[in-house]
């Protein structure tokens, strides 16, 4: 009975973006393009060397509107369920008082779920390894997170809601997690390859994934990566990724850097 109810979880919950690799299940199998930060489709977006942060957040106009109208309706079937309650006379009435009852508790937990929205703000720490998540409730609504080691984490998109991925974190039943990003198939770019993104950007000993956002950070990362003796790779990889690779700038770059340093001295 057990072994039914796990295979029927795991088809309707989710289907899994990442799961083989290291410990934790990572591993990099796409090779993002220029544009898959660009294409993220999010209402809210920053990255640099340091941290990637997706915000979803509904303003809270849009959210307290489409709490007014669930209100709105679910008075009415609260309206409707007094006039059942005080007009049973046959077996049929009660059915239709269990029907009626049922469509008001919908609609106002819609509408309480709406009005105390959290803010779905997700924060990304390359040097750190952690992800802050929104908490659930009022906490959530306030912006409070809650911190979640990045290795714990996996990208999935629901069997339902395959129009976005979001998050499978220990703390947070999959029926309350938010939307990381939504899908961009007008840009040809996936969600299996934002999530190799996110995975490449997460891993402090590689380079920074390709795109012009990271343009103006790629020295100061390849500076800190040289510092700290070019470590192996968090996660590992099925595509090729250079992980020294530098253009010819950056060469120029660093020989002046380096001759200041022994000039200094």
């Amino acid at each position: 009975m057990t072994g039914s109810i796990e295979t029927i979880r795991d088809m309707v919950r989710k289907k899994t973006i990442h799961r083989e690799g290291r410990e934790g299940g990572r591993r990099i199998t796409l090779f993002p393009s220029e544009n898959t930060f660009e294409a993220i489709n999010a209402f809210g977006k920053s990255i640099d060397d340091e941290k990637l942060i997706i915000d979803n957040t509904w303003l809270r106009g849009e959210s307290l509107v489409a709490s007014i109208i669930f209100f709105i309706i679910d008075s009415y079937f609260v309206d409707l369920l007094f006039d059942v309650i005080f007009s049973i006379k046959e077996f049929d009435d009660v059915i239709l008082l269990a029907m009626v009852l049922s469509v008001s508790l919908l609609f106002g937990i819609l509408g309480i779920k709406y009005l105390l929205r959290p803010k779905r703000r997700f924060t990304f720490n390359r040097l750190t390894g952690i992800v802050d998540v929104p908490k659930r409730g009022f906490k959530g609504w306030r912006g409070a997170t809650r911190a979640v080691r990045y290795e714990e984490t996996d990208f999935v998109i629901a069997g339902w809601r395959s129009f976005y991925t979001s998050i499978d974190d220990p703390g947070t039943p999959f029926l309350f997690r938010p939307p990381l990003f939504y899908s961009f198939d007008r840009t040809g770019t996936t969600l299996y390859e934002a999530g190799n993104f996110i995975d490449w950007f997460m891993d402090k000993n590689r380079q920074l994934p390709p795109g012009k956002e990271l343009d103006p950070y790629r020295m100061k990362d390849y500076l800190r990566r040289e510092a700290e003796g070019f470590p192996e790779p968090l996660y590992p990889a099925s595509v090729k990724i250079p992980d020294r690779k530098i253009n010819p700038a950056m060469k120029e770059e660093i020989k002046k850097i380096k001759k200041t340093k022994k000039t200094s001295k």
